[in-house]
């Protein structure tokens, strides 16, 4: 499996057909015994029943236009796109995260404007990312509308047993990319679209090394911000044999108040689980080296252009094409493009903060508690869930204990989210370490201002307050985040302004028609045209 195609010698007309009738064979009969998800949506066959699921069908098949879609073609006849990750956005099926969200917004854009002439298939590259547990399952889900595989598939095998005992048959389960690379061959894959790097996202490239690749760099990681987030720690109750102190209680001023020095120095931490960083250097192969054409769409280059290049090992020198490729923002599209302030009775009447993201350690929500124990006349609003149990994963408080701290657990509904977002005083963010976070781009869509610990590109320090970078557990950062805090809790007018002008950058800068724009030339660059 990990040869490479380009390297077989071209088979003979008649050999070529006949793998092509016992692949179709083989996907045909895979699709069949894959049991689909509960409440699936139908397969392409039966969604489009004039058409059949190859790529040469979909080519000729004219895309219909919905009503006031003014958007052109990019390309000179319809493509087919494989977007290659690790997760979807979908709770049913992978976990949940930035770089899943980005598949499911990439859909949405590109059903909107079906005159582009863009379909979409996406392949999950990691089976143990499959929370479903079908990762090496054949056969199509469906997911944002989209057709879902797996990169590597089961498949059984025969070993027979030595010459010295009775001849035995076994079966043995191995892992394969034979069925996807022949799904994805039928669907004439014209473009790889690889969300951010990742290693085993090589697997699709082998199996189709001539088609090209666009990397998307969301979050690409320098060996320092790699150091950073092993680093992080999670805060945790002082041995049996001290006086201890609630796991809760993060705020070092509470701390102080209630343990002696050497109490204090006793007060341990724990490893935090989740903080493994991918190294991606070895990007920088593929980029070079790879029998087709790779560039690199970064979604914000003031803020991911170094990083890009140092976090996979390319050299300004390079030849790879390096643009921007932005998100595209529709949070609260219902305001148009109006820059006013928010209007009168949209932010809450009383002081509420929202935090938006998973309640995995790298964000390190345990600062939460400290901040709404400082702050107990503010509504601490958190929409996100959390990946891990146990040692080294954030256990929340009792209700009772914090109660201006409303844990909503993951908001699905988009209305609800921009609602939330509308009326939050200000979002925060507590982490380490962030690429250009969705949640802040959202936030300033909703023209609600921004405190972190991260600035990325001066994306916060422009439209919020930065708080410093705080490695570690970020306990000792804490009286500077509350500086952040009482900065905009306390005016208003200072808020209306930053939400203004972070709608204003947003609308410029993250929106469909830059996205397509940006998508056609790095696609032109590799050569689909």
């Amino acid at each position: 499996d990990g040869s490479s195609r380009g390297s077989r010698p071209e088979l003979p007309m008649v050999a070529r057909s006949l793998f092509a009738i016992a692949a179709a064979t083989w996907w045909a009969a895979a699709v069949v015994v894959a049991q689909p998800r509960p409440g699936r949506e139908p397969t392409l066959d039966e969604a489009l029943p004039t058409t059949t699921t190859s790529g040469a069908a979909r080519r000729t098949t004219t895309p219909t236009t919905t009503p006031g879609d003014d958007a052109a073609p990019l390309f000179s006849r319809a493509i087919t796109v494989a977007v290659v990750a690790n997760e979807f956005f979908d709770r049913s099926v992978t976990r949940m995260g930035g770089f899943g969200f980005s598949t499911r917004m990439i859909s949405d854009v590109f059903r909107r404007h079906p005159a582009i002439g863009v379909d979409l298939v996406f392949v999950l590259a990691a089976a143990h990312d499959r929370v479903d547990g079908n990762g090496t399952a054949p056969g199509e889900v469906w997911v944002h509308g989209r057709p879902l595989i797996n990169l590597r598939t089961t498949t059984t095998t025969t070993r027979v047993g030595s010459s010295s005992a009775p001849t035995k048959k076994k079966t043995a389960a191995a892992l394969t990319t034979e069925w996807a690379q022949a799904y994805l061959e039928a669907k004439r894959v014209d473009l790889f679209l690889f969300i951010d790097y990742r290693k085993n996202y090589l697997d699709a490239h082998r199996m189709l090394p001539d088609v090209p690749i666009i990397i998307w760099a969301r979050d690409p990681r320098t060996q320092r911000q790699r150091k950073l987030i092993k680093r992080i720690t999670v805060p945790g109750a002082p041995p049996p044999t001290t006086t201890t102190l609630p796991h809760t209680t993060t705020d070092t001023t509470a701390v102080a108040s209630s343990s002696s020095p050497q109490q204090q120095q006793q007060h341990h931490v724990v490893k935090a689980q989740g903080t493994s960083a991918p190294d991606a250097r070895h990007a920088r192969r593929l980029i070079e080296h790879a029998p087709t054409k790779v560039a690199i769409g970064m979604t914000w280059g003031p803020a991911l252009r170094d990083r890009t290049l140092e976090a996979y090992n390319v050299s300004s020198s390079s030849n790879a094409t390096v643009d921007d490729l932005p998100n595209v923002i529709a949070t609260c599209a219902d305001d148009g493009e109006r820059l006013e302030p928010k209007p009168r009775g949209t932010e809450a009447a009383t002081p509420e903060v929202l935090f938006l993201a998973r309640l995995d350690p790298y964000k390190r929500p345990w600062l939460l508690v400290a901040l709404a124990r400082a702050y107990p006349h503010v509504t601490f609003v958190v929409a996100g869930q959390s990946h891990f149990r146990g040692s080294g994963a954030f256990e929340p408080p009792a209700p009772d204990e914090v109660p201006n701290l409303v844990f909503l657990g993951h908001v699905a509904s988009e209305a609800e989210k921009a609602d939330r977002l509308a009326r939050a005083w200000f979002i925060v963010n507590l982490s380490v370490h962030e690429g250009v976070a969705i949640s802040f781009l959202e936030a300033l869509h909703c023209r609600t201002p921004i405190v972190a610990t991260v600035d990325p590109g001066g994306l916060v320090s422009s439209y919020g307050e930065f708080a410093g970078d705080w490695p570690g557990d970020g306990t000792a950062g804490l009286p500077a985040i509350k500086q952040a805090f009482d900065a905009l809790l306390t005016s208003p007018d200072r808020r209306a302004e930053l939400g203004v002008a972070g709608r204003k950058h947003v609308l410029e800068t993250h929106n469909a028609r830059r996205f397509f724009d940006k998508f056609a030339s790095l696609a032109h660059a590799v050569g689909v045209r």
